[in-house]
């Protein structure tokens, strides 16, 4: 009968059991999330609702911060036994970062999320943070010989490994990376990596740059990347 709520329902206005005050547990369009994945949009931590993940809030960032997403499978590569990754990157490069503990959840990126890394300016030591994160998640450093550097950080040798790695993008300065007529992008991919940019925005306010292929390519495209975002933050005329 029309107006009954059957067995399951949540009527327009009403709270899901274990849901806090004014949460929703529906996904955008009204749909409900799959088996075994929160709700989007879950503000911060979610104490006292059993089996339901933290979801972080991504405040937005000046273009100059580098926000990364990073694969939850490959994120204890970067850490290492007991914080010591993250410790060595630090002593390295004097790079100011943090890695979030929470996982973020990004429409056709991994089930268990992936973990958020925000490294601030200034751009030189942003650069040597991404080259050993991407080092680290591809299982080590390829690409140079044996007691090079690479913009001042030592590295050694290792067989080249395909790292994946999602970049956010404030939407005001999407288009300067983009470029006209997609020329940013195939920039980008002349270093030989697989780019996939979105065009909605899967987290308000942020557009998502993914880079896929090896570890050095890929730092090289962040650095790039970051450039062009610290820049004015008008889009060009036309450009999506």
């Amino acid at each position: 009968m029309a107006g009954q709520i059957g067995a399951g329902m949540v009527a327009p206005g009403m709270v899901a059991p274990g849901f806090p005050p004014g949460m929703s547990m529906l996904m955008p369009g009204g749909g409900m999330p799959p088996p075994g994945m929160p709700p989007l949009g879950m503000p911060g931590m979610m104490p006292g609702v059993p089996g339901m993940m933290p979801m972080p809030q991504i405040a937005p960032a000046m273009p100059d911060v580098a926000r990364l997403l990073l694969d939850p499978k490959r994120t204890g590569l970067v850490i290492g036994k007991s914080g010591s990754g993250l410790k060595e990157i630090r002593l390295q490069t004097g790079a100011q970062f943090e890695l979030k503990r929470d996982p973020v959840y990004i429409q056709g990126g991994p089930l268990g999320g992936e973990r958020l890394l925000v490294v601030k300016p200034p751009l030189e030591s942003q650069s040597q943070c991404l080259i050993l994160v991407c080092s680290k998640l591809a299982g080590g450093t390829e690409g140079v010989s044996a007691a090079a550097s690479v913009d001042g950080v030592e590295v050694t040798p290792s067989a080249p490994k395909a790292v994946s790695i999602g970049l956010l993008i404030p939407k005001q300065v999407a288009g300067r990376v983009v470029g006209k007529g997609g020329a940013g992008l195939k920039d980008i991919r002349a270093l030989g990596l697989k780019v996939d940019m979105t065009r909605d925005e899967p987290i308000p306010g942020d557009r998502l740059l993914r880079l896929t292929g090896e570890a050095l390519c890929v730092s090289s495209a962040i650095h790039n990347v970051l450039l062009l975002m610290s820049g004015p933050r008008q889009s060009p005329p036309g450009v999506l």
